[in-house]
């Protein structure tokens, strides 16, 4: 059984996903990350686009 935090895998928080495998765990993950999206969470919009963390503080976008 392996456990991970939302925070382990580069998010914002300490959400725990447990799995048996880095599959179950990735799923898991990505599920979080969605509803955390859906609700407007703007951690979890920042860190899943960080382009986002400029606009919002105020700082000049680039092109990737």
């Amino acid at each position: 059984m392996k456990t991970l935090t939302c925070r382990d895998l580069g998010g914002p928080c300490d959400a725990q996903f447990t799995g048996e495998s880095f599959g179950e765990l990735g799923k898991k993950s990505h599920a979080h990350v969605m509803e955390q999206m859906q609700k407007g969470d703007e951690a979890h919009l920042v860190a899943c686009n960080p382009r986002a963390a400029a606009s919002h503080d105020g700082g000049v976008q680039t092109e990737v």
